[in-house]
This record gives structure tokens, C-alpha cells and sequence, in this order.
């Protein structure tokens, strides 16, 4: 390896064929700078780790992309720099799109899981992986069409640039398509969301979360569709030698899918229901050993509030046993005054407790004194001689 890539560079001035712009690189190197600055304090804010970091990453790899390029302005024929500005160019966004593909677990047990056939946190699993073969494809791709080997290496790497970009597109595609059929789906079956985080998806901040993660999915589906075409052309094609469509699509849709990622973040439309409904938290409780695809018992949010105590049934009034009457059942005529036994066993120098009508105070005794005599009146108050 060289350090230039002399005669075999794809074009006589280098890896380009126009003069950059140090104006337009040096802008889209600070916006990224600043958002990924902004993405990291939002993630302690509203403690999305996972969100922000993905985030976060893929907007420092956009940053490095872009001073790739300015090293590259000043060094044009360089293969470690090209290496470098494309890097983080081509998957900086596949970064950004694995940000969002996290959301959705978290928006499927908003609405709740049994309206899903799929289980979230293999959803997430599949697009994030996905993600992570198509980086990896790219990145030894990009190796190879920066150092060419006998010839044959950037056609090799250009096709794997493209493999990786198509394993990239799917993926999207396949998330933009189940999140589309999903809440198409939403609207057909308002009855059966869960109530728990009705607060959550009522709010209008929670649905523009919704809308721009349909729009930063658009953004990145064109972003790769175009990124394809030009590496199927090659880098010393028409298309890649623009420096008008590498402005607009390579930096400016990344930029614009990163700053819808950061204003509508999703920490600030879950608000607390972010950590409740993280896959990596698993069904237990009520939930655990259900069939998947049937209402759950008890969301994850409920679980927590209920772990000390039941839930309100509006409907135990239906359920409590008729009333008894104290003066006929058994069980319920008063016995002794309440805190002593029924059958005291008077220590050393006690009295036992009498009754009414100077016995022991017994149960048998509790049973009937209720039916004591009451005291003899005389029926005459005066003398008779004295009336008359």
C-alpha cells in the first residue's frame, strides 16, 4: 500500500475530480459536531441510553466523515483519508437509522403487545442486526476501494459497497413497512390498546414523535437508494464526481434525519414510559407464560405500581356475600367485651369476670345473656290506704 494512490487514483487529481467546498464541509462538519452534543444531553435527560448512544455515534462518525474531507482537500490522492471521509459518511446514517429502529419495541407496548404478531424485542434485534452486517460489508468494501490492489480491488470493494448499502436498505425497508402496517392496523382496534399509556399516545407530542419517524425513514430510504447508484456506477462515474449531489444527499439528508432524531426525541414524547416499555425488560408478573398474541394481564408500568397490592375491582360490591342477622345466626350473638377471652383463666388474687346475674362469664353464659330477666316491677306504687 501506498501512501498515494498515484496513477491508479480514479481520476488525475485524486479520489475527485472537483475542487471542495472548505466552506460547505466545514458547515456540515460543526452541524453534526453540535447535534451530536445536543443528542448526548438529551440522553441523560430523558435516560434513553441505548437511543442516544446509536445516535450519538452515528453523528461523530458524520463528523470524522466530513474532517476525512478536509484532510482530503489538502491531500487529495491520500487512500487513508478517502477511507476516512467515507467511513463516516456511508455509516454514519445506517447509525441514525438503528436509533430509530429501537423506538419501536418501545411504541408497540405503548399501544400494547398483543396487537402485534411479532415480539418487540425481536424486531429490534432483527433491523439492529441487519444494520450491523450492512456497516460491517461497507466498511471492508471502502478498504478495498481505497487501496487497489492490481486493479481489481475497487471493483471488488465497490460491489461489496453496494452489498452492504442493499443489506442497508432492506432493513429500512422492512422497518418502514411493519411500522406503516402496524399503526394502519392501530386505527381498527382503538378498543383493545392498552389503557395504561393512554396518556402517552393521546398527546400530541407523541404523535409527531410518530410522524418524523416516518420522515427520517424516508430520509435514509432515499439517502441509501442514491448511495447504491453511485457505487454500482463506480467512484470515477458522473454521479460520484458531483459535488452538488454529494452536498444535497450525502450531507444534506443525514443531517436532516439527525436533526428530526434530536427535536423529536423520543425521551421527551414517552416522557416516564420509556424505561416500562423497553423490551429488555422481559414479561414477568401476570404476564409471564402467557401465549404471545393474547392481551396481557397487567402491562409493565401496572406491575410495578401493583407488586404491594391488588387492583380496584369497581365490581366487588357484586361479589360480597349477603348480609347476616346478628340476632338469629350463632356465630354472630356479642360475647364477652372485646379484648378478653371468652374463657378467662383468673391468675393468683383475680377475680373471674361475672355476668349479669353474678355466674362466670362463659361462652354458653355470652349466648343467652342477652335473654336475661329484666327486673320485677311492683305493679302497685302506692299504698291503697292511702287513696282512700
Amino acid at each position: 500500500m501506498a501512501d498515494g494512490c498515484g496513477s491508479t487514483c480514479p481520476v488525475p487529481t485524486g479520489f475527485y475530480s472537483y475542487n471542495q467546498s472548505l466552506v460547505g464541509d466545514s458547515v456540515l462538519l460543526a452541524a453534526y459536531g453540535l447535534l451530536a452534543l445536543a443528542a448526548t444531553y438529551l440522553g441523560f435527560r430523558y435516560r434513553t441510553p441505548w437511543f442516544s448512544a446509536t445516535l450519538v455515534v452515528g453523528l461523530l462518525l458524520e463528523t470524522i466523515g466530513f474532517v476525512g474531507r478536509l484532510l482530503l482537500k489538502g491531500s487529495p490522492k491520500t487512500p487513508a483519508f478517502f477511507v476516512l471521509s467515507m467511513a463516516g459518511t456511508v455509516i454514519g446514517p445506517p447509525l441514525m437509522g438503528g436509533a430509530i429502529f429501537l423506538t419501536l419495541p418501545h411504541v408497540i407496548r405503548i399501544y400494547g403487545e398483543h396487537l402485534s404478531p411479532v415480539r418487540p424485542l425481536l424486531i429490534g434485534f432483527v433491523t439492529y442486526a441487519l444494520a450491523a452486517v450492512a456497516m460491517i460489508v461497507q466498511v471492508v468494501g471502502m478498504t478495498f476501494v481505497a487501496y487497489d490492489f492490481n486493479g481489481l480491488g475497487r471493483i471488488g470493494g465497490s460491489r461489496l459497497v453496494v452489498g452492504g448499502l442493499g443489506i442497508q436498505l432492506l432493513s429500512l425497508f422492512g422497518f418502514s413497512v411493519f411500522h406503516f402496517w402496524f399503526m394502519i392496523g392501530l386505527s381498527s382496534q382503538k378498543t383493545t390498546w392498552t389503557p395504561t399509556f393512554s396518556t402517552v399516545y393521546k398527546s400530541v407530542r407523541f404523535r409527531r414523535f410518530l410522524l418524523g419517524v416516518e420522515m427520517v425513514s424516508l430520509l435514509l430510504l432515499t439517502y441509501t437508494v442514491y448511495r447504491i447508484v453511485e457505487m454500482a456506477e463506480g467512484i470515477h462515474a458522473r454521479l460520484f464526481q458531483s459535488q452538488t449531489a454529494f452536498m444535497i444527499v450525502v450531507g444534506a439528508l443525514p443531517l436532516t434525519a439527525a436533526l428530526l432524531s434530536t427535536i423529536l426525541h423520543p425521551g421527551a414524547a414517552f416522557g416516564a414510559a420509556w424505561g416500562p416499555t423497553s423490551s429488555l425488560r422481559g414479561d414477568t408478573g401476570l404476564n409471564a407464560g402467557l401465549p404471545y398474541g393474547s392481551p396481557s394481564l397487567q402491562s409493565p408500568l401496572e406491575q410495578i405500581e401493583n407488586q404491594a397490592h391488588f387492583r380496584y375491582d369497581p365490581t366487588i360490591r357484586s361479589t360480597r356475600p349477603p348480609p347476616i342477622n346478628i340476632l338469629t345466626h350463632p356465630s354472630r350473638i356479642p360475647g364477652p367485651p372485646s379484648g378478653l377471652p371468652i374463657n378467662p383463666r383468673p391468675g393468683a388474687g383475680m377475680t373471674p369476670l361475672q355476668s349479669p346475674n353474678g355466674t362466670p362469664w362463659t361462652s354458653e353464659t355470652a349466648r343467652y345473656s342477652m335473654r336475661a330477666e329484666k327486673p320485677l316491677i311492683p305493679r302497685k306504687m302506692v299504698q291503697e290506704d292511702t287513696l282512700w
